[in-house]
């Protein structure tokens, strides 16, 4: 069976990538603080659910989980980001930056 992690994949387009995975078949672990909308979706049986604050991009002992349970990873959707709930402009500058740079950690990954 095929693997996908997707990370935030509890609540908004992330569950909507979720659901899609499901839908094909795949094997799913979502990695988010909560279950969010998860109970809302069919194929749980084949659905985890990895509870993990990704606010430290450089942990990335999920995926190593990941792979011992299953032996592979055929996919992986870094749907997890920061939302700001204010217009840009009122954001001061280190918390944008830490917006901004999130996805750019120079963490690599070899499975």
């Amino acid at each position: 069976m095929r693997v996908a992690v997707i990370t935030g994949g509890n609540r908004g387009l992330g569950v909507f990538q979720t659901r899609k995975f499901l839908a094909e078949g795949y094997r799913v672990f979502v990695v988010a603080r909560s279950q969010g909308d998860l109970a809302s979706l069919e194929g749980a049986d084949r659905l985890s659910h990895l509870e993990r604050d990704l606010s430290d991009w450089s942990d990335t002992g999920y995926l190593d989980a990941v792979h011992a349970e299953t032996g592979r990873i055929d996919v992986l959707v870094n749907n997890a980001g920061r939302h700001l709930k204010k217009p840009v402009w009122e954001v001061a500058p280190d918390a944008l930056e830490q917006v901004l740079d999130a996805p750019n950690s120079g963490t690599s990954f070899k499975y």
